[in-house]
């Protein structure tokens, strides 16, 4: 049988007669081999398997102290320590609200920045406290170059920074981001330079080792995009990502290409994110694991996360399903630690924390984590009526579990033939039991279409890999 476009990323555009393509917690991988037997097939992406649960959430942040020492995570308004074991203990609090928190440190002390309030955690001693210093003027980011912790003035064009190795404040360490008059949105150190990350512009700042103020603005280095989310920010790849603003308009993921944004968002997830009622709010991290880098940009008031594979370029989904409500939504990840060799991350309703793990084929306990490809559309000659006699997806087939569901797996297939706007009802196929590597995922007699995008749905916790699809037309 003739193969047909299946494989890809998430693409779907304004109009889904143009294209109206889905990969939802799939994502792509190239064959690099060479002779692999398909060029680029479909991964299952991470389960989120229970490692060990705060007493309250959201997990707003957490962070692996350059001293070597237990992890920090702060979930709700507790501040907690993690071990080596996995174990959590309580050591102090902070604000009680449910955005982000910004952490680094300097080796002996831990700054957590959270509602524009400032709260030191001595590593030796594990207290917590916050910064009363009166040259301590509150800051929504912060990070650490030469020695020194930056944080930005709320509400100012000012960036101000500690003394060297501690987190004391003399009121004249300041300087301002002069480019225009607006706010900075987010420091953030990269390559050992500060990039200060306004509404429409960006400015570079780097060490100087000047005696009055140790930091300077390389004005060779401007940079006319600016940040429309302060939790958007992350480093991956070498460089930075984030969700762009400028006076032109805003919702663009760019990465830095030496001083230059490189646009890495495509239209299609443009467009989704101009559906969105606020883009501020967005929240990133990003990891690599078995070779892919991920960019993960979750919209809370958008419900919805996008993820960028810098390996492959390519865009997918990733979402949660709400038990019982057959709704879609944002994943459960808020943050990111990669610790004790585990992808640890935090959950932005609770106070869980989980491992990202390609092997485990849930979300949470044993919620169901399906994985959605909606493929390209498949039209003949003028339109003309195509009879779909059999459908074949190849798959890697036998992955069946030894009891319980997914001991006999199933594919669901839907399918639209008005360009995606509505769908049939599914159709079962079993994707076979435990050792039955040769079982045939296929479907016959699919009636007849002008145009047709075929759907394909696995959510029996089972592995998922596609390969391609072919189908055995008459037209």
């Amino acid at each position: 049988m003739p193969q047909i476009p299946f494989i890809g990323a998430s693409y779907r555009e304004r109009s889904t007669n143009l294209d109206a393509q889905a990969c939802i917690n799939f994502f792509p991988v190239m064959g690099e081999s060479g002779s692999a037997k398909a060029v680029v097939a479909l991964y299952g992406t991470p389960g989120t398997r229970p490692l060990v649960a705060a007493a309250s959430g959201p997990v707003r942040g957490m962070w692996e102290p350059s001293d070597g020492g237990d992890a920090l995570v702060v979930s709700g308004s507790t501040v907690y320590r993690l071990s080596s074991t996995f174990v959590l203990t309580a050591i102090g609090s902070v604000d009680a609200l449910t955005t982000p928190v910004v952490i680094t440190d300097n080796g002996t002390q831990v700054v957590i920045v959270t509602g524009n309030n400032g709260y030191l955690v001595e590593l030796a001693t594990n207290v917590v406290s916050l910064i009363v210093d009166p040259a301590f003027y509150g800051a929504s980011s912060c990070d650490i170059l030469d020695t020194f912790a930056i944080f930005n003035r709320p509400d100012t064009n000012q960036f101000y920074i500690s003394g060297s190795n501690t987190m004391t404040f003399d009121a004249l360490d300041f300087a301002s981001a002069e480019s225009n008059a607006e706010p900075i949105v987010r420091v953030f150190v990269n390559h050992s330079e500060i990039i200060l990350f306004k509404e429409s512009v960006t400015e570079i700042w780097r060490a100087t080792g000047g005696t009055d103020f140790p930091f300077a603005r390389d004005t060779n280095a401007a940079i006319e995009q600016g940040c429309a989310a302060l939790y958007s920010v992350a480093d991956m790849d070498n460089t930075v990502f984030w969700l762009g603003k400028n006076k032109d308009g805003a919702g663009i993921v760019w990465r830095l290409n030496g001083y230059t944004p490189q646009r890495v968002s495509t239209d299609a997830v443009e467009f989704a994110i101009a559906g969105y009622a606020d883009i501020s709010d967005a929240v990133a991290y990003s990891y690599q694991q078995e070779g892919h880098m991920f960019y993960v940009l979750s919209f809370p008031t958008g419900n919805a996360t996008w993820v960028y594979d810098a390996a492959t370029r390519l865009w997918h989904q990733r979402a949660y399903l709400t038990p019982g409500t057959g709704l879609l939504g944002r994943h459960r990840s808020n943050c990111h630690l990669y610790y004790g060799g585990k992808h640890i991350v935090g959950d932005h309703r609770t106070g869980d924390l989980y491992t990202l793990d390609l092997d485990y084929y849930a979300d949470r306990a044993a919620d169901p984590l399906p994985a959605i490809r909606a493929a390209s559309h498949i039209a003949g000659p003028d339109y003309q009526w195509i009879i779909h006699n059999r459908l074949q997806i190849d798959i890697e087939a036998g992955m069946g579990l030894n009891s319980g569901q997914g001991s006999d797996p199933v594919a669901l297939l839907d399918w639209s033939d008005d360009g995606g706007h509505t769908w049939s009802s599914q159709h079962q196929a079993s994707m076979g039991p435990i050792g039955q590597y040769r079982t045939r995922l296929r479907w016959n007699r699919l009636g007849r279409a002008r145009d047709r995008v075929y759907r394909l749905t696995i959510s029996d916790p089972v592995k998922r890999v596609i390969l391609g699809a072919s189908l055995n037309p008459v037209e």
